[in-house]
């Protein structure tokens, strides 16, 4: 298992994490109280578009005084397939743009994440792995709709390192491969096809999201999270 200072990389095997748990705000603030030796955390976050209930998660994880090595999750669903089945394709449209404006994680979003857990450098984190992760039903999506997900929730490692020029971080992307791919799958696609046009235009989901003259896969950025002092990353609902 190879090192990153005194610290493990959870990277030794890419995509399989140990099992992640779902704490409330307060159990966290509880083991700060009661497990304050505890060094590192697996934690599942309900992704709710960077609010203030998100916040706190990130704020509760950043008391504990030890910790050294975060892993999050960053959750968010679509709905049911009974749902989508009685939508319009207006209401589809709207509501596609709720779930992937909520899923999407850029580099700028997990370096503002780290910035809170690990209280701007001032707390005890130093490596923080982050992944975006959603589930959706199958029923009545077209195939096309996981490379478009893909384009979004994508893998961060967020480490502590003096010698950086950026606030003392490093961002790296895992898979950065994959997310090439479906980029490149997306912009392949016929998005000018009826069918398309009329329910699941994922194109044209994108551009009303983050309207622009480059390409929509690779022009996005994360929403902000609610920080009570202004926005920190991304769009602002």
């Amino acid at each position: 298992m190879p090192y990153l200072g005194d610290i493990y990389d959870p990277e030794y095997v890419e995509d399989a994490i140990p099992a992640l748990f779902t704490f409330s705000v307060d159990a966290l603030e509880v083991m700060a109280d009661r497990c304050p030796h505890l060094e590192e955390m697996y934690v599942d976050v309900q992704r709710t578009r960077g609010d203030r209930r998100e916040m706190a998660m990130y704020r509760a994880l950043s008391k504990l005084p030890r910790l050294k090595r975060v892993v999050l999750r960053l959750s968010c669903s679509l709905g049911s397939d009974a749902a989508l089945g009685g939508m319009t394709p207006k209401d589809i449209k709207k509501l596609f743009e709720q779930a992937f404006s909520n899923c999407a994680l850029d580099e700028t979003l997990a370096r503002a994440i780290f910035d809170v857990v690990s209280r701007a450098g001032q707390g005890s984190v130093q490596y923080l792995r982050i992944e975006s992760s959603f589930t959706c039903p199958r029923q009545n999506l077209h195939r096309s709709f996981d490379a478009a997900v893909r384009v979004l929730t994508r893998k961060w490692v967020c480490q502590r390192a003096c010698a950086s020029k950026l606030n003392g971080v490093v961002v790296r992307e895992i898979d950065a491969n994959g997310t090439q791919l479906a980029i490149k799958q997306c912009s392949e696609d016929d998005w000018v096809n009826p069918w398309y046009r009329r329910t699941q235009n994922y194109e044209a989901v994108f551009k009303s999201l983050w309207p622009g003259n480059d390409p929509p896969w690779t022009d996005w950025t994360s929403l902000a999270l609610e920080t009570g002092d202004g926005p920190e990353s991304g769009i602002v609902d």
